[in-house]
């Protein structure tokens, strides 16, 4: 590499002094990697299957470009790949060589339709560059071979700051037993495992060093895979759980009645009653403030029990949670504002309605108590039947207008609302030309803050896939832009928040405010 240097000063200042050659060839080699960087990072469509991928195109103008290139490795440092553009092991393997020495950070996307063999190949080829590896983003699709592919890495990560795998495991493992592998990442800072199962039965688990987390997504095979780690989450901020398993969990003498999480502001939990139910009366979460519950089954006969749960968590930890979703049977309940009043003070409430369930108990219990009375943000997504859609809307607005009245003393005044839809007969957003719509336009007019926007007759929610908080959106830019800010991981959630950004702007500086003088209030 020095050789090659030296080679290449010496032709820039052999053309200082030969006026016939190019200026182009006159640029000192410093300057030619600052163009060059430059270049590659405004290369927001190119892969290491394209051609016209720009440290490709660089290195084939001329020899002296060619020779800056193979010497500059943070140029090749960006691996993006995606095998629906093809899948030659020739242009990674070179890509990945002259990257070295430095750290990679790749996005490597295997898509289903090409042949196991010729992925199995390609994942080799990273496999063999793990000691480099600093930002890892693999999608396997249904392709679990690849995920089981994934023992053979060297358990050693000293680089590894971000970690994403997304894979769905159809067949399982030929031995009976489940096969667990420890990675140590003393650098690890977030981890995203999107690992769904079609069955319970034994497969591979990829297990990092927990110490160091500060964010964590995982869909753990049962319960008891997080309560046995939980104690060292002593740094995790935000925490998203996905169990499919209800089983109960397993009794370890070890584990401790309560498992502290010092830091833990936001946990989104996914799962059956009894799972949600044991997550919420195992922890103790003194800065919580964030908090998403989504249960695969109806909470109406168990809203006491949740709510309870939850109110005892708050009291537990002295914590104040400010930001709270819930599937709308939590609030069914007839004690349901009694119970309330041991959760929040809650500013920002998100609820899931189900046309398909009754929901006429929770109106009332919001329209004639004070339930959640310092709420100023209100969130509602839909999903069900199409049918029982305009009604509900309807009665959604009702509550609405109840808490945009002249507050009355310890009430507050509603102020901002987003409402979607997820039916499929309104996927293409709702219509305006429906009475609820306008009764939610003359809302705007005295002075609601709609967190949306009106296009060719459409309403469209600026909460794209059911995101509701700054956090999500936040997640997704910071992906976005370790990618190189790629076209092709230009994602819904991206596309929403840059069409929307003076609104999201306005709605980040309220709550910036709000937060400020409810923090010096209390």
């Amino acid at each position: 590499m020095q050789g090659t240097t030296t080679y290449v000063l010496n032709l820039a200042g052999a053309a200082e002094d030969n006026p016939a050659v190019p200026p182009l060839l006159r640029i000192p080699v410093e300057i030619h990697v600052l163009i060059f960087d430059h270049c590659v990072r405004n290369d927001t469509v190119g892969h290491v299957f394209s051609k016209r991928s720009m440290p490709w195109v660089l290195s084939q103008v001329c020899t002296q470009w060619r020779a800056v290139c193979l010497s500059t490795p943070f140029l090749w440092a960006l691996v993006r790949m995606n095998t629906r553009h093809g899948h030659s092991p020739d242009m990674l393997r070179a890509w990945l060589e002259r990257s070295r020495p430095l750290p990679l950070s790749f996005f490597a996307s295997f898509d289903p339709t090409n042949s196991l063999e010729s992925h199995q190949q390609l994942l080799d080829l990273f496999i063999r560059e793990s000691h480099r590896w600093r930002i890892m983003d693999f999608v396997f699709d249904s392709q679990d071979q690849l995920y089981h592919q994934l023992s053979t890495v060297d358990p050693y990560l000293p680089l590894l700051l971000s970690s994403r795998i997304k894979v769905k495991l159809i067949d399982t493992l030929t031995s009976g037993n489940h096969q667990v592998h420890v990675w140590h990442t003393p650098r690890l800072k977030q981890a995203v495992f999107y690992v769904t199962r079609e069955s319970q039965r034994p497969t591979m688990e990829i297990i990092p060093s927990w110490v160091q987390l500060e964010e964590l997504t995982w869909y753990p095979s049962n319960l008891s895979r997080f309560l046995d780690h939980g104690s060292t989450f002593r740094h995790l901020r935000y925490c998203r759980l996905d169990v499919a398993d209800d089983a109960p969990p397993t009794v370890q003498q070890r584990r401790p009645r309560y498992i502290t999480m010092p830091h833990l502001q936001h946990l989104d939990i996914c799962g059956r009653f009894r799972t949600v139910l044991t997550i919420l009366d195992s922890l103790t979460l003194p800065a919580l403030q964030y908090l998403d519950m989504l249960c695969r089954q109806s909470l109406k006969n168990v809203s006491d029990h949740i709510l309870s749960a939850l109110g005892n968590l708050q009291a537990r930890s002295g914590c104040r949670i400010r930001r709270l979703s819930s599937p709308v049977s939590l609030f069914s309940g007839p004690n349901a504002p009694a119970l309330a009043r041991g959760v929040g003070p809650v500013f920002e409430l998100r609820i899931l309605f189900n046309t398909e369930e009754d929901n006429e108990h929770v109106i009332r219990n919001f329209l004639e108590t004070d339930m959640f009375n310092q709420v100023t943000t209100l969130h509602v997504l839909v999903h069900g039947r199409h049918e029982g859609e305009t009604r509900l809307f309807s009665r959604v607005i009702d509550l609405v207008e109840s808490r945009r009245l002249v507050p009355r003393i310890g009430v507050s005044q509603l102020e901002r609302l987003s409402f979607d839809s997820i039916l499929s007969a309104s996927s293409n957003g709702i219509s305006v030309n429906t009475e609820f719509f306008q009764r939610v336009l003359k809302l705007e007019q005295d002075g609601l803050l709609l967190l949306g926007n009106v296009v060719q007759g459409k309403w469209h929610s600026i909460y794209i896939n059911g995101n509701w908080s700054l956090g999500e959106f936040d997640r997704v830019i910071r992906r976005w832009a370790r990618s190189g800010h790629c076209d092709w991981f230009y994602e819904s959630e991206m596309k929403s928040y840059l069409e929307n950004k003076e609104l999201w702007d306005r709605l980040q500086s309220a709550c910036v405010s709000a937060s400020y003088l409810r923090t010096n209030q209390l």
